[in-house]
């Protein structure tokens, strides 16, 4: 979808279109998933219910509007997590991993995890190809990957 231009002439890398639509792919996908209800995602993350169950629509339904408050989309971030979070970002070719620093980090069992999401991948990959059914998995894989590998970093980190 084509970006709408700023009042300076300059056309966003991400159309306001496709930024909403990834949020309320993301909202209706995660709210499924887990089996939550806008009250109980409402309830956890602070922002109010109207403006979450708004969100979720497609932006061509006259039910949409915008989640218009950073801090809104922020918190229903930090509750739902990196899964919600990284098909948000994907829009602009990025993606988030949840940073577990409660979480003691153990090589041993980092790296054989780390090692079984690999063989995982593999088999997902070996055709090229990643459709619908598989790509939440692949989303998944590759950011828990990113977490373990912030955990080994903080290993390394001196004391």
């Amino acid at each position: 979808m084509t970006a709408r231009r700023a009042s300076a002439g300059l056309t966003p890398r991400v159309s306001r279109e496709d930024a909403h639509r990834a949020i309320g792919a993301s909202l209706r996908r995660h709210l499924r998933r887990k089996g939550w209800t806008v009250k109980r995602l409402a309830n956890a993350s602070g922002v109010p219910d109207k403006a979450i169950e708004c969100a979720k629509y497609d932006v061509a339904s006259e039910h949409w509007r915008p989640i218009h408050k950073a801090e809104w989309l922020l918190s229903i971030a930090a509750v739902l997590g990196a899964d919600f979070t990284s098909p948000v970002l994907a829009v602009a070719q990025q993606g988030a991993f949840d940073i577990t620093p409660d979480i003691a980090p153990r090589p041993g069992e980092i790296v054989a995890t780390m090692a079984g999401h690999t063989a995982e991948m593999a088999a997902i990959l070996v055709d090229g190809i990643v459709d619908d059914e598989e790509r939440p998995r692949v989303i998944a894989i590759a950011t828990s990957k990113a977490t373990h590998v912030a955990a080994i970093l903080r290993l390394a980190q001196p004391p």
